[in-house]
């Protein structure tokens, strides 16, 4: 038998060497095609050019989800200076669209805002458009329910979703806003067209948005992010547009956590016409922040309530108003 030399050894090794790093690079190549598929966490990275740029947005789809049904979405807007996968992580919706069968979307703000006409920046975007262009995508190519239409937003996100709503008249469905109360622009300029179920998750510490109303982010770069109303004037705002009577059902959350310092009070308004209804859960001494029963920070700044989850009020709240009866359907 012929023995190897050690040049043709080393040969050998060399070829297994290269053959294994081929191996490794197309590997890393096809993790990256992954990546630029759109992959992130469970969210489906898409994109679509509005006016000149190119605008991003990220889909969550249930397990079960079936292009060939007409499907409901939730559309969820991030904060101030954040973006579409953090308020992925944070709102914990895409828990209850794996079990109820809803998609949620999550659209990414140019340069972490959203344009509801509260700043003076001059070279804003037009967001309204934006998310009507988003719409119009997910009708071709997810097969969206235009009649399942939900919105909701936290912090600039909760403005933001106000004067979209107001913006695209009959367009959604039903809006939730967290940690935001009603901007003066909206307050003072727009007028609801028809009738729109509101919910509303408000800290009475709230410093960004506060409760009593006025300068809205008042510590960013020595400027604000323009004006708000008062909690009382945003509830009414929304009673009067939806025409419902001035009664209302208060409640009081138990206080399953009482290390949060903060408590729960909520007034729920549904003497109103076409089944609308406006809900406000007041959140005694909570700041800017979202509400979930996750341990985390209570600061005073911006203590968060962890007596229960917003996501799931919100979800209830939508399905009240629809998202849960429309799912399925063809």
């Amino acid at each position: 038998m012929r023995k190897c030399s050690f040049t043709m050894f080393c040969r050998k090794r060399l070829s297994i060497v290269v053959s294994a790093l081929l191996v490794l690079v197309l590997s890393v190549g096809l993790c990256d095609q992954s990546v630029a598929r759109g992959h992130h966490h469970g969210l489906i990275k898409e994109s679509i050019t509005h006016a000149r740029y190119t605008r991003e947005f990220f889909v969550h789809a249930p397990p079960g989800y079936n292009p060939n049904q007409r499907t409901p979405v939730v559309l969820v807007f991030h904060q101030e200076n954040s973006n579409a996968t953090a308020m992925s992580a944070l709102a914990e919706l895409n828990e209850l669209s794996d079990q109820f069968g809803f998609l949620v979307v999550y659209p990414q703000g140019a340069k972490g805002l959203w344009n509801d006409e509260r700043r003076t920046d001059a070279n804003r975007l037009d967001d309204v458009g934006f998310v009507e262009a988003m719409l119009e995508a997910l009708e071709r190519k997810w097969h969206i329910d235009r009649q399942a239409v939900y919105a909701a937003g936290f912090g600039d996100g909760g403005f933001f979703v106000q004067y979209l709503a107001l913006k695209l008249p009959g367009r959604v469905a039903a809006i939730a806003s967290v940690a935001a109360t009603t901007s003066q622009v909206v307050y003072h300029k727009l007028r609801l067209k028809g009738s729109l179920p509101v919910l509303f998750i408000l800290g009475t510490d709230d410093k960004f948005a506060p409760w009593a109303g006025g300068p809205i982010n008042p510590g960013r770069y020595g400027k604000n992010d323009g004006m708000a109303v008062s909690a009382a004037e945003t509830v009414s705002f929304w009673v009067r547009s939806n025409k419902c009577g001035g009664d209302y059902t208060p409640e009081e959350l138990i206080d399953a956590d009482d290390t949060d310092r903060a408590t729960v009070k909520i007034a729920r308004y549904r003497n109103c016409p076409n089944g609308s209804e406006v809900v406000i859960y007041g959140i005694q001494g909570g700041g800017h922040s979202w509400p979930h029963r996750r341990t985390g920070n209570s600061d005073s700044k911006n203590r968060t309530c962890r007596d229960f989850d917003a996501g799931a009020i919100i979800f209830k709240f939508f399905a009240d108003h629809g998202l849960a009866s429309l799912r399925g359907n063809n």
